[in-house]
């Protein structure tokens, strides 16, 4: 009787609820939603170097985008910094799909959801967490392996950490971590951290990625 409570037990915790999955799917679109969002600050912090550790770079980003009533973004330089040296850089405009945070992966929400399917479901610190996979028999080419984790109290999810299936050109390994911040109905992707190594033989490269995103400009 009790392996048997066990085996229930463990089904029904085999998919975060439904509630931080719709949440999840609004946050990770709501900084490109004009309606929501007139404008942010977006820090990116990109270091490279060989495998060894010699010849590292780093460039430090940080740039204002606001978008206007009829989609065009604006991206005004505040700092460019490359090796710590200043880098200068015009002011550009660009159509909202020309730039913005998006993912080469397909997640696991919305209409994705059914590509997927989820773990048992583990507490760790008082956050619940739950890995995923791409479904048997689906497509794998735009999937990815991860784990989702939520607040138990509230079902508002807190991060995802995701590696594609099948890594980009050129890539050889990518890991990503996603961190959200806000509350119900703001929020939004924080926090974008995604390492890897790429390049052809002999000139391959560990890369770091850190971008975050603040002072966000809500629609009244």
């Amino acid at each position: 009787m009790l392996s048997v409570v066990y085996l229930v037990l463990t089904c029904a915790l085999a998919r975060p609820p439904d509630a931080t999955l719709e949440a999840l799917d609004g946050a990770l679109g709501r900084l490109e939603d004009p309606a929501q969002v007139r404008s942010m600050v977006v820090t990116t912090r990109f270091e490279y170097a060989k495998l060894d550790g010699e010849d590292a770079h780093e460039d430090l980003v940080v740039t204002e985008v606001t978008r206007d009533e009829n989609g065009v973004r604006t991206v005004r330089m505040i700092q460019h910094l490359r090796d710590g040296e200043p880098v200068e850089q015009a002011e550009k405009k660009r159509k909202d799909d020309d730039e913005g945070v998006s993912f080469d992966v397909a997640l696991p929400i919305g209409d994705d959801l059914v590509r997927y399917r989820f773990g048992p479901t583990s507490v760790v610190d008082e956050v619940s967490v739950a890995t995923f996979e791409p479904a048997e028999r689906v497509r794998r080419k735009d999937l990815a392996l991860g784990r989702i984790a939520w607040d138990p109290s509230t079902n508002q999810p807190l991060w995802l950490e995701f590696a594609p299936v099948k890594t980009p050109t050129f890539v050889q390994a990518l890991d990503t971590r996603l961190e959200l911040a806000g509350d119900e109905g703001s929020l939004h992707t924080h926090r974008i951290l995604s390492r890897g190594v790429g390049g052809i033989p002999g000139m391959r490269r560990r890369f770091e990625m850190d971008l975050t995103i603040d002072q966000v400009g809500w629609v009244d």
